[in-house]
């Protein structure tokens, strides 16, 4: 019961704290002039990330060049703005000396900003690491509580999804064994949480063939390799089953980027920037590129580079409810059944 209470309690609270201080900032009170000192580049993710959060009470006043020192402190004295926020780049460190110097007698909360641009993933602030403060740069999101409750719900999804899904599984599995020769289940290495090789598990939908070693050949339609029986799987992703075992070995996740061939990866590490960052977590059954059409063959580079866009998507705004929003699209997104092979 006190956990329970506690935890309504604190969650009523919050959600109660945020209206009032959003109905405060739209009648005026405890707003926040702010200056943005940098160039209009460096500063866009800044703005826009204002701009959207009408409830923090900032008002942008003004924008001044990094290189226009006498501007700062001209603006500075004449509006007196409440903070000031210095946008920087890896070359402009050079140029911060005399930007502090004309903000010498400001009374404003000075704060100095990374290029945003930089970063691929930068939405988990300052961390402390021995005593000493770094900015997290690349970091994966998984880490401290956040690994702890994406494992439950990992644990929990797949192990109540093969409970229900045991029937299915079986005749799947005899389906496959009566209708075509060879084994039931498909094996292949891919890269798993920090590029580490797994084994990934999969209904086979091809008849048994041998590729050159390292290549492997995407799927398309009309796929002579691929059965009648495991066409409908592909469409169906019942192919993708047996991956919930790989959830509960630990080497999964129930929402996550989808796990490339290794040759795919090595391929396409040297084509697109940040290709890595997709490993900084475990590989998904299901992923939010897959419910934004970017599932199955991506024959293409720029297929490629829209799925890793939108990996590294979830990277950055990774929350359990975006997971649990992605999990309840992921059906829909199967009933369409696009670019399935």
């Amino acid at each position: 019961m006190w956990l329970l209470t506690t935890m309504v309690t604190l969650c009523l609270g919050r959600v109660a704290v945020f209206f009032i201080m959003a109905h405060m900032r739209r009648a005026g009170y405890q707003h926040k002039r702010l200056l943005l000192v940098g160039d209009a580049g460096v500063l866009d993710t800044v703005r826009e990330r204002v701009k959207g959060a009408t409830w923090s009470g900032f008002d942008i006043v003004g924008e001044v060049a990094l290189s226009d020192v006498a501007a700062i402190a001209a603006f500075d004295a004449q509006h007196k703005p409440d903070e000031v926020w210095v946008g920087l780049r890896m070359v402009d460190h050079d140029a911060l000396d005399a930007v502090m110097q004309a903000l010498s007698q400001s009374v404003a909360n000075i704060r100095l900003l990374p290029d945003l641009h930089m970063y691929q993933i930068l939405n988990h602030g300052m961390s402390v690491t021995l005593g000493i403060p770094m900015v997290d740069a690349s970091v994966s999101p998984m880490h401290g509580s956040s690994r702890m409750i994406k494992a439950a719900l990992d644990y929990g999804v797949a192990s109540l999804m093969l409970l229900l899904l045991a029937p299915v599984l079986l005749l799947t599995a005899a389906a496959i064994k009566l209708t075509s020769p060879g084994p039931v289940f498909y094996k292949q290495k891919r890269n798993g949480w920090n590029g580490d090789e797994i084994w990934v598990y999969k209904f086979r939908t091809m008849v048994l063939h041998h590729e050159p070693e390292g290549c492997v050949t995407q799927a398309c339609p009309q796929d002579a390799r691929v059965t009648p029986m495991g066409r409908l799987l592909r469409k169906t992703s019942l192919d993708e089953l047996p991956q919930f075992i790989n959830v509960l070995q630990g080497r999964m996740s129930i929402v996550g980027p989808r796990p490339h061939a290794l040759s795919h990866n090595a391929a396409y590490q040297k084509l697109i920037p940040h290709y890595a960052l997709r490993h900084k977590v475990k590989p998904g059954i299901t992923g939010w590129a897959q419910i934004c059409g970017y599932r199955g063959r991506t024959e293409t580079l720029d297929k490629m580079e829209g799925r890793i866009k939108h990996d590294i998507y979830y990277l950055e705004h990774w929350s359990i409810w975006l997971d649990l929003k992605i999990i309840l699209l992921t059906p829909l997104a199967l009933i369409q059944g696009q670019n399935a092979y």
